[in-house]
């Protein structure tokens, strides 16, 4: 089940950040991880701090280091994590500076190299066990030189972010004066990430009787050895003949007695029910960061360690795409837009069906410093089965993908526009 793949989106020239200072942040809680990621272009940096460098556009590899030690301290001390109301400080894990795409200059007349070279910081903050409630406090609000006047003034810029948590990703926006974010842990907000799946009743499967016809005939055994009995022992006799008369009665009219009933006919319906929200949430589970966390949201979706590794690498491959250097891709929602049963045996031991199921998926590929959405379609066979658990896919085949839409917007954006509609046919 590839996710997301495929050839280039769109021309590098039109996924672009904004010509100005630019950050990106995105904030992570998942679990006992408590995570910042920082995109810095040079021309925030230079709006907070004097980077000494030699060439005013571009930062030398041999400089990045002493930009590194200079930043670090001063981005610490610009903001503020407290983990169920402790202040922890930032452990720098990363430092990385991005080659600028030199081929988006004409679209940043006014700070060129300096708008599209950035570089990235990452920062854990340690706590030893899961937290109840993280809160983040931003103070760096640089001039907006986007929304600069005819005199030269600039207000303060809004920080547009993104906070993951329980396994949700939604935009958040930090302002001068509104500076703080709380998070709080929700066990609702975590169960409430996955839709819940139909039990799908498939009639009353109790006490089991012979079919009729065996009733009948070891009734007409009984009635013969009767008849065989009637004369040197006639009460034994009519004793069989009522007995097997009973059990006539019983064999047609005990399961209906006794609760039991034939399996219902279930309609196609029912069972793309129970298909479509354990296909939605294997997508889901990839809104956790940590492996632990996806394999156990995966297994509420499927059956069988083999499947569940096959599904996890296939998609956790498909986040990462390779053929726009590294780029990450995240999923914003799925749509399913067909589904055929082809094959079920409710009655048997367990009940399963298959089916081929055709759906849209919209995501976000994100670069070094920007994103972009996406819509792919795609089209597989699945088995379910009923397990302990409930019901489980417990194979797939993936039959084709096909690119249905792409564009520059970044959807996880506070300010972002709405995906088009021509993107939800």
């Amino acid at each position: 089940m590839a996710l997301l793949g495929g050839s280039t989106l769109v021309p590098a020239s039109s996924v672009h950040p904004a010509d100005g200072p630019d950050l990106d942040l995105r904030w992570i809680v998942d679990g006992r991880l408590v995570r910042l990621e920082l995109v810095l272009n040079l021309a925030f940096l230079d709006e907070i701090a004097e980077i000494a460098r030699e060439d005013e556009d571009a930062l030398h590899p041999l400089e990045a280091e002493e930009v590194r030690a200079q930043l670090e301290p001063l981005l610490a001390s610009k903001h503020a994590l407290r983990i169920d109301g402790v202040a922890v400080p930032p452990r720098w894990l990363e430092f990385r500076v991005a080659e600028p795409e030199r081929n988006l200059l004409p679209l940043f007349p006014r700070y060129g190299l300096r708008a599209l070279t950035k570089v990235r910081f990452v920062a854990e903050y340690p706590t030893s066990s899961d937290p109840r409630e993280v809160a983040l406090r931003w103070e760096l609000y640089p001039p907006d030189r986007v929304r600069e006047d005819d005199f030269g003034q600039a207000p303060p810029m809004e920080v547009n972010a993104r906070l993951l948590a329980d396994g949700v990703e939604k935009a958040i926006v930090f302002k001068q004066e509104q500076p703080e974010i709380s998070w709080q842990a929700s066990e609702a907000a975590r169960a409430a990430r996955f839709l819940p799946v139909p039990a799908l009743d498939l009639g009353a499967r109790g006490w089991r009787w012979p079919r009729l016809s065996y009733v009948a005939l070891l009734c007409g055994v009984v009635w013969m050895i009767a008849s065989v009995l009637r004369r040197r022992r006639p009460r034994a006799a009519l004793a069989l003949k009522i007995a097997s008369l009973v059990l006539l009665l019983l064999g047609g009219l005990g399961p209906r007695l006794l609760g039991e009933s034939e399996p219902r006919a279930v309609r196609d319906a029912e069972l793309a029910s129970v298909f479509e929200p354990l296909h939605a949430n294997i997508y889901r589970a990839f809104g956790f960061t940590q492996e632990s966390a996806i394999y156990d949201a995966l297994a509420q979706s499927l059956a069988g360690r083999e499947l569940l590794e096959r599904i996890y690498g296939e998609i956790y491959a498909g986040l990462v795409l390779a053929e726009e250097g590294g780029a990450v891709s995240t999923v914003q929602e799925v749509r399913h837009t067909r589904a055929e049963i082809v094959e079920r045996s409710l009655d048997a031991e367990p009940p399963r069906f298959a089916l081929r199921a055709r759906w849209e998926v919209d995501g976000i590929v994100r670069h070094f410093g920007h994103a972009h959405w996406r819509t792919n379609a795609y089209e597989a066979r699945y088995e379910l089965a009923r397990t302990a658990a409930g019901w489980r896919i417990v194979a797939s085949e993936i039959l084709a993908s096909e690119r249905l839409a792409s564009g520059t917007n970044d959807p996880s954006r506070a300010d972002a526009a709405p995906l088009p509609e021509s993107s939800r046919r």
